[in-house]
């Protein structure tokens, strides 16, 4: 009973997209359990809506915000179509005095220096000034824009100038949703949830181990397991509840040099008697090996026999069955 009782605990350690596919695993399992109790069931409901909520605040903090490369062509392009403005109309006033749509040129340009229109000015500062100098323009008795051949530029600015304005509220929008903090409230809420339901099922297995519930409880597990061996290093990343891993005889135990943990430092019999030293290839700090042939001892016991044969990484080395003088057959 005890390989089924587990600690969600684990969640807390797994990266913000780790946590959203694993969470999901689970939610899953929960949705498709049906149960008679009443307090699980409204565990259950609650862990459905909070993974949703989870999962609309996590979508929209990785979600990319197109409004900002959208603004930055818009105010471009508005830019562009002012300083074409511009140049025509500076164009007109290099004619000689006596022309009449010099003075008129001229005229039209003095928006330009009344504002200080700059390319180089915010985005919203810049269309401010577009709209106010283009509705002069549209207002003057004194020219039109249409003797300069710019109305249709003119026309094209007004419509950028407008949408940055329109841009501009869109982003605002959009940083509004963000709330600061918004997807770390909603992961811990979901922890919670999980915590409860996992909770309530541990003591209904408990009281009544159905077969549902080990079904249940076994894929619970299952998942902890993945997640532990592949989303999360260090200690305790190991997955639990699984057969523990034969450690190599070159790597040795706990043990101390006096022979009672392996190691890699151990020595080696000879072919007649029994040594021990440093700096060998097998063997605990000062285990012994005896016999005839060339025996090495074991991790922190004893090897015995008649041939070549390598003790293991630990405890008394038996003997092998079927040895000849030149090795094992």
């Amino acid at each position: 009973m005890n390989e089924f009782i587990f600690s969600p605990s684990f969640l807390l350690r797994l990266s913000l997209a780790n946590f959203d596919g694993v969470s999901e695993q689970m939610c899953q399992l929960f949705r498709g359990y049906t149960t008679d109790s009443p307090l699980l069931t409204e565990a259950i409901n609650v862990l459905i809506v909070r993974r949703q909520t989870f999962y609309d605040s996590y979508d929209r903090s990785r979600r990319k915000d197109y409004t900002s490369h959208d603004l930055r062509e818009a105010n471009k392009l508005m830019g562009k179509y002012m300083v074409t403005i511009r140049l025509k109309l500076k164009g007109y006033t290099f004619l000689p005095p006596e022309e009449p749509i010099r003075r008129k040129a001229e005229l039209a340009l003095l928006p330009f220096k009344d504002f200080r229109y700059d390319t180089s000015d915010g985005n919203a500062a810049e269309a401010r000034k577009v709209l106010a100098i283009t509705r002069i323009w549209a207002r003057s008795t004194e020219y039109s824009l249409s003797e300069f051949h710019v109305q249709q530029f003119a026309d094209r600015a007004v419509e950028y100038a407008n949408k940055v304005e329109e841009l501009i509220l869109l982003r605002i929008k959009h940083t509004a949703e963000r709330i600061k903090g918004d997807v770390k409230m909603a992961r811990q809420s979901l922890y919670e949830s999980l915590c409860k339901c996992i909770s309530l099922v541990h003591s209904m297995y408990i009281l009544d181990p159905t077969p549902e519930l080990t079904e249940l409880l076994t894929q619970l597990k299952s998942i902890e397991n993945r997640a532990r061996l592949f989303y999360i290093s260090g200690p305790g990343g190991a997955a639990t509840g699984s057969t523990a891993t034969p450690a190599s005889p070159s790597a040795g135990g706990s043990g101390t040099p006096s022979g009672t943990g392996g190691g890699s430092d151990g020595g080696s019999g000879t072919p007649s008697g029994s040594g021990s030293g440093s700096d060998g290839d097998l063997g605990g700090g000062t285990g012994t090996g005896t016999g005839s042939g060339e025996d090495t001892g074991g991790g922190s016991g004893t090897g015995s026999g008649s041939g070549d044969y390598t003790g293991g990484s630990g405890g008394t080395t038996p003997p092998p069955t079927d040895v000849t003088d030149d090795g094992i057959e």
